[in-house]
């Protein structure tokens, strides 16, 4: 299978790339940094460097693919920021999304997404697929983008699946080594 991953140089693409490729999948990324997919193109992966900001930028250099997984987000930093700040992440957030949209109907294939979730658990409680998502601090960013998908699934336009990453991202989580599987 022909797999276009967004975002292959990030956090979780990185993770999800090896396994990809031991499963045999012939894999393309898109990337901001050549130099951070440098050592991927030595695995037989193949390239493509642009910006989900700008898609005129790279969709001339894609052939068709299988599914897009969409894994890429905008730089996001620990810590307080401006409601100036979050306007412009949530602005290039809903961009990455749509444009993730139009390439899976560009392609005729089904999408894979992740968005940042957030679940308010308390004492031992473990949040799993049927908890409630409650979207506060960044995560708030996903109110933006969840009527794109909405929208997608209701026209029934293309097979849609939002992917809710179970990881922890701050102390302890997303700074751990990645486990091997």
């Amino acid at each position: 299978m022909r797999v276009f991953v967004i975002g292959g140089t990030g956090f979780l693409g990185s993770r999800l790339i090896p396994k990809l490729q031991r499963q045999g999948h012939e894999v393309t990324i898109l990337t901001r940094s050549r130099e951070k997919a440098s050592s991927l193109e030595s695995l037989s992966i193949r390239v493509v460097v642009g910006d989900l900001l700008q898609p005129e930028s790279f969709v001339a250099n894609l052939s068709h693919q299988d599914i897009v997984i969409s894994v890429a987000m905008p730089d996001i930093r620990p810590g307080r920021i401006s409601s100036k700040r979050f306007k412009m992440l949530r602005g290039q957030t809903t961009t990455y999304f749509s444009t993730s949209i139009t390439l899976a109907q560009k392609f005729h294939c089904p999408l894979l997404l992740t968005l940042g979730t957030s679940f308010r658990t308390r004492g031992d409680q473990v949040a799993d697929e049927n908890w409630p998502i409650e979207r506060f601090g960044m995560t708030k960013i996903g109110e933006f983008v969840d009527p794109l998908i909405l929208e997608v699934n209701r026209r029934g336009s293309l097979p849609l699946i939002q992917m809710l990453p179970g990881e922890t991202y701050g102390p302890g989580g997303q700074d751990r080594p990645p486990s091997v599987a």
